[in-house]
């Protein structure tokens, strides 16, 4: 047979070409090798995934967690909430034994800390001498700050510091020429507070501290019947109910 032939060897496979000539001879061996290297990459490309695969159940479900991981912190954060309350309690200031006293109060709490201030009074019993009876009653504003708190259980237990600013008044009663007068009463104190939640926004509290008073004032009938004396240091001891204001 006249003619041109051509032998090609790829990927171990031997192919015979036959032309008349050598010019088609030659195209046919380079068809050959273009076909044979379409099918090789074809072979190498991995299919992409399809829109469906990619939006599958599989697939949200491996994503899943690390959204919640990321999502978690929003959700657990806790907010500031501003409460009001009433305080029923007693003093060692201003008698011998636990004078009744009242306070309202307010503040924040946020995150287990807790800022708050409110206005207290409280009334001394009365208190005999040579002279006639006389009385001291202390109104006074506050300020407490309790910086951290821990749980145990429901019980929630802070360390609080406070700061008392008012004035105390001294009266003669059943006294000749009897006359009152007011003086500043001053104090530092620190302790703790136990509550317990009733609700998310009712809650319960015990408040427990030592008071250290900075002016130490004398009251007397004259000439010189001392009948009370600012003590060095006090006792303050109080249960209180409050609401939280939910946002």
């Amino acid at each position: 047979m006249e003619g041109y032939d051509g032998r090609l060897f790829l990927d171990g496979l031997v192919r015979d070409v036959h032309a008349a000539t050598c010019a088609e001879t030659v195209q046919a061996l380079a068809l050959a090798v273009a076909l044979a290297a379409d099918d090789a990459g074809e072979d190498e490309t991995a299919p992409a995934p399809s829109a469906s695969a990619a939006s599958s159940p599989a697939l949200a479900a491996e994503r899943a967690p690390a959204d919640v991981a990321a999502e978690a912190p929003s959700r657990v954060a806790k907010r500031a909430e501003a409460l009001l309350g009433l305080a029923f309690g007693g003093t060692s200031a201003l008698a011998a034994g636990l004078s009744p006293e009242l306070a309202l109060f307010g503040g924040v709490d946020f995150d287990g800390r807790s800022l708050r201030a409110g206005v207290s009074g409280a009334r001394g019993a009365e208190v005999s001498s040579a002279s006639g009876t006389s009385r001291v009653e202390r109104l006074s504003l506050h300020a407490d700050g309790c910086p951290v708190s821990a749980r145990t259980g429901v019980l929630r237990v802070s360390p609080c510091a406070r700061l008392d600013v008012g004035v105390l008044r001294g009266a003669g009663q059943a006294l000749e020429n009897a006359e009152s007068r007011s003086l500043l009463w001053l104090a530092i104190s620190g302790g703790g507070r136990a509550g317990v939640d009733v609700t998310d926004a009712l809650f319960v509290e015990a408040d427990a501290r030592a008071a250290v008073p900075l002016l130490r004032h004398t009251f007397f009938v004259r000439p010189s019947d001392v009948v009370y004396r600012v003590p060095v240091a006090t006792v303050e001891l109080s249960l209180s109910v409050g609401y939280r204001f939910p946002k």
